[in-house]
């Protein structure tokens, strides 16, 4: 009896933990749509991409909703604030489509293809301007600022929460520097952190593989520690029985 309920405690636990580890599929159709609406928004088509967004709006809710429901609200927030802006195509309209497709890339693709793409050029627009600072230049720093902001809502999502808490101070402390000296400081320390922090599309499932065999393994160590106490136990019983009986 106890064997009988061991295993079947065992084929639970592992199936459990099998539905964690096993990758759910995306529709192909939102593949698909991650790469036109990425295309529409690098070209600057801000026509298509809002009506891109609007035409797959209730498959993104649907699949997020199912799949990421912990992100729904954060997506719902930036999707309205696109909505709300839509009655000027221009300046922060942009920006909320940029944010919105790393978004929807680092939700969907595993490989978070677009958000690494857009850290890498960043690291690149930086080490750029890093370098040509002088202490008596000034520096306009707006693309390194417009591009940081755009990947913000992706990073706290990509980088641990102590990572993504570094990754906008340094990013609030640039918006706010006003001299060469305070920008080559801020520009230094943020190259740092990206250069040690590169986003890795298997930590969950890596996670989750850990998780399983650590519940499965323990099972077993109980499992057959009880048994061997229960085996002891019985042996034990059985001497004291033919003790008192000899």
């Amino acid at each position: 009896m106890l064997r009988r309920i061991t295993i079947l405690m065992l084929v639970f636990l592992f199936m459990v933990s099998w539905h964690r580890v096993e990758a759910k599929p995306v529709p192909g159709y939102l593949t698909q749509f991650v790469e036109e609406y990425y295309s529409a928004v690098k070209d600057g088509d801000l026509t298509l991409s809002y009506n891109l967004l609007r035409y797959n709006e209730k498959g993104l809710e649907e699949y997020i909703q199912e799949h990421q429901p912990m992100y729904m609200e954060k997506f719902l927030e930036l999707k309205n604030k696109i909505v709300r802006q839509k009655g000027s195509l221009k300046g922060k309209t942009g920006t909320g489509h940029s944010q919105m497709v790393l978004l929807l890339d680092v939700l969907i693709h595993e490989d978070a293809r677009y958000f690494q793409h857009e850290k890498n050029r960043l690291a690149e627009v930086i080490d750029q301007y890093h370098n040509s600072i002088v202490p008596s230049a000034s520096l306009d720093v707006t693309s390194i600022i417009s591009n940081w902001e755009i990947m913000l809502p992706a990073a706290e999502i990509v980088f641990t929460k102590e990572v993504y808490d570094q990754f906008e101070t340094y990013y609030q402390m640039l918006v706010k520097s006003d001299t060469p000296a305070e920008i080559e400081r801020t520009l230094s320390l943020s190259l740092e952190l990206m250069s040690k922090n590169a986003p890795d599309s298997k930590v969950f499932e890596l996670d989750a593989l850990l998780w399983t065999i650590i519940i499965v393994g323990g099972c077993i160590i109980v499992t057959l520690s009880y048994v061997g106490y229960k085996k002891y136990q019985a042996e034990k019983q059985k001497a004291l029985y033919k003790k008192l009986n000899s």
